[in-house]
């Protein structure tokens, strides 16, 4: 994921209720465990925790067959960071909100069990960012347009 640094390990879980003819419904929850950022003479720790209610509409396919959904969600988080090796040892929370937009295709395996990708774009909506005092520079900062890819497994109940 692309929100904390070019790539990061995500953490996620997600909930779909697909409705029909063609919506679905899902919330998404992340988290990015610790990553350790270089800044002057210490790092900063950062990680992020965050859910996002999505609204999805099939754009191809039919339900319990392969298919593809455009969906649209906004997500809130926290990003915490913590420095370490600074004269002035601190931590901080702030948080995180962004627009997003992306595709999920999704299809059967075996009985009710299933696959699905994803990948997506997110906007964050606010400015915050973490720097040292009396350091040059800033730990961390939000990128102005982040993603998402991933893959997983489905269990579509009849």
């Amino acid at each position: 994921m692309a929100i904390v640094r070019t790539a990061a390990p995500v953490v996620g879980l997600g909930v779909l209720l697909e409705l029909p003819p063609r919506w679905a419904l899902g919330l998404d929850a992340a988290f990015i465990p610790t990553q350790t950022l270089p800044l002057g003479p210490g790092t900063v720790d950062v990680d992020l925790l965050s859910v996002a209610p999505t609204t999805c509409v099939r754009v191809l396919g039919a339900r319990r067959a392969i298919r593809l959904a455009a969906c649209a969600s906004f997500a809130f988080g926290l990003v915490r960071a913590r420095g370490h090796g600074f004269t002035h040892e601190a931590s901080a929370t702030r948080p995180w909100l962004a627009a997003g937009a992306g595709l999920v295709g999704m299809g059967p395996l075996v009985g009710s069990l299933g696959w699905t990708a994803r990948v997506a774009a997110f906007v964050p909506t606010n400015e915050e960012s973490f720097a040292i005092e009396g350091i040059d520079g800033v730990a961390y900062a939000p990128p102005r347009v982040g993603g998402i890819g991933s893959l997983g497994l489905v269990w579509a109940s009849n």
